[in-house]
């Protein structure tokens, strides 16, 4: 069975994501889950696995709608990567959406079409993840994508000799994880700084996924 390379991202800004036309790109909504193959009808799908809601994840309404049916999980199908033995990955964007779509008729309950997105700060709003663009003459490898971030008020609670300090949150106390200040920036903070961090999410623990400092990210020393 064909393997599912997970696609090379090159991140824009909201700006930048906002001028996508679907005229170049296939648009499709990034869900936030696993991508696997997915056997079906003489063909393999690229799809991206749902499991059980997890804290800190990023779920549209349409999303817990789907764990409501399908407690197990279920799949988001992105892309066609093999018919009767074949690998069409490097088909292009184009003509494996023609084939997704021919069969999605044979689709299971638990089996949803990749959401396609016309209006990318709707999507995030909904409460998505972020958006992908794949091109529509190029093969599956390479696409742009636009994530969706949350920030944190966090007050530094450790420092480390690595350039790591630990983070708390600000309002709560709650353990944040720990966030790597390159540049000098983990010399202008002292045990009690209040900084600001941006995320994608909580972890189930509550610690901040993949943690940043904001552009403004200090508040006070």
């Amino acid at each position: 069975m064909t393997t599912i390379p997970h696609p090379e991202k090159q991140l824009v800004t909201l700006a930048e994501a906002q001028r996508w036309s679907p005229a170049d790109y296939l648009l499709q909504r990034k869900y936030d889950g696993e991508l696997a193959a997915l056997p079906l009808n003489g063909a393999v799908l690229a799809a991206e696995f749902m499991r059980a809601p997890i804290s800190g994840h990023f779920y549209p309404q349409s999303d817990l709608e789907m764990f409501a049916c399908c407690p197990g999980g279920w799949w988001a199908a992105l892309t066609v990567a093999e018919v009767h033995g074949q690998n069409v990955l490097g088909a292009s964007t184009r003509d494996r959406w023609a084939l997704l779509t021919e069969l999605s008729p044979h689709f299971t309950p638990d089996i949803v079409l990749a959401e396609i997105v016309t209006d990318v700060a709707a999507a995030l709003a909904s409460g998505a993840e972020g958006v992908a663009a794949h091109t529509w003459e190029s093969p599956w490898g390479a696409m742009l994508a636009h994530k969706a971030e949350s920030i944190w008020t966090c007050r530094v609670t450790s420092k480390g000799a690595t350039q790591s300090v630990g983070l708390a949150d600000a309002g709560t106390g709650a353990d944040r994880g720990n966030l790597t200040l390159r540049g000098g920036k983990c010399d202008r903070v002292q045990l009690g700084s209040v900084i600001r961090v941006a995320g994608m999410g909580l972890t189930e623990s509550g610690k901040i996924r993949q943690p940043t400092p904001c552009r403004e990210w200090l508040v006070t020393v």
